[in-house]
């Protein structure tokens, strides 16, 4: 089974409020899990699609947007 694969940038299209710096800040602290590939980061889709529910859920509680 292959895996899907989403770039930072990629996924601060999908969240929307999140800039790419604060995407790159989470990665390199180890908040959302990735591997670098050929230099580059490379998201796993699961992996996005759990930082986004946590990041929906925390709005929804009104604990802020970007304070992860």
């Amino acid at each position: 089974m292959e895996k899907n694969f989403l770039s930072p940038i990629d996924l601060c299209q999908r969240a929307q409020g999140i800039s790419l710096i604060r995407v790159y800040q989470l990665l390199y602290a180890g908040r959302i899990k990735a591997e670098k590939r050929a230099g580059r980061w490379q998201i796993p889709e699961t992996e996005a699609e759990r930082f986004l529910a946590e990041r929906k859920a925390r709005l929804q509680a009104g604990a802020g947007g970007d304070s992860e």
